[in-house]
C-alpha cells in the first residue's frame, strides 16, 4: 500500500473472519504524528475490497496522494482477483471517490439526485448558469458516471465548508453537499480503470 506515497507505512491485519480479513496501515511523519492512514476489508467471499477509513493529514492533501492510495487499492484487488472495490463516501470522500471513477449504488442513486437538484438550487450555484445548466444536464442523463462528470466542473464558486472567503471547483463544492453515498468500483470497467489512472483526471 506504499507504492508512490511519501511514508512507509506499516500495516497491522487482523486474523480472517468468516473469510473477511481487516487491515489498517499507518504512516507518520518526522514528528511522529500520524500522516496517512488507510483500513480496508478483504471480503474474499463477496470479492470485494471495501474501503474504510482513508485519512491524509492537510499537509498532504492537494497532492494527488488520495488517488495514489486508491489506485494502491485497485492494484491490490487485481493482485487478489477481487471483482470490484466499494465505499461509504463521507466528508471529502464524496467527491474525492466519485472523482477516482467509483459510482453510486444504482438504489442510492434516486435518492443523491434528489439531493444534487435541491443543492443546486443555492445561490453559489446560480452565479455560475452555464455550470449550473451542464450540472443538470448531467443528473437528468441518469448515468452511472454522472457523480465523475459533476466531479470534473472546475469553475471556482463559494463554498462555507472550505473556510472564509475560499472558493473551491464548483465540482467538489456541489458533491460535498451531499449527506453521503455509498458506491463502487467495478474492477472489470475499462472506463473505470482509465478514470483512475488517466493523467488528466
Amino acid at each position: 500500500m506504499s507504492d508512490g506515497l511519501p511514508f512507509y507505512l506499516s500495516t497491522l491485519a487482523a486474523d480472517p473472519i468468516n473469510g473477511r480479513i481487516r487491515f489498517t496501515s499507518t504512516g507518520r511523519d518526522r514528528q511522529g504524528e500520524i500522516a496517512i492512514k488507510i483500513a480496508r476489508t478483504i471480503d474474499f467471499g463477496n470479492s470485494n475490497l471495501r474501503g474504510g477509513e482513508t485519512f491524509l493529514a492537510t499537509s498532504l492533501r492537494g497532492r494527488r496522494l488520495g488517488r495514489q492510495v486508491i489506485r494502491n487499492s485497485f492494484r491490490l484487488s487485481e493482485f487478489l482477483g477481487l471483482a470490484r472495490m466499494s465505499i461509504h463516501a463521507v466528508l471529502d470522500g464524496r467527491y474525492a471517490w466519485a472523482r477516482c471513477g467509483f459510482a453510486p449504488d444504482p438504489e442510492a442513486w434516486p435518492r443523491i439526485k434528489k439531493q444534487l437538484l435541491s443543492v443546486l438550487d443555492a445561490e453559489r450555484f446560480r452565479k455560475v448558469p452555464t455550470e449550473r445548466h451542464w450540472a443538470l444536464q448531467v443528473i437528468a442523463s441518469d448515468s452511472p458516471r454522472a457523480l465523475h462528470m459533476l466531479s470534473k466542473i472546475d469553475t471556482l464558486v463559494e463554498f462555507e465548508d472550505a473556510g472564509e472567503d475560499e472558493r473551491v471547483p464548483f465540482g467538489r463544492a456541489l458533491l460535498c453537499s451531499l449527506t453521503m453515498w455509498h458506491g463502487t468500483f467495478d474492477m472489470a470497467s475499462e472506463m473505470s480503470r482509465m478514470i483512475l489512472f488517466g493523467d488528466t483526471q
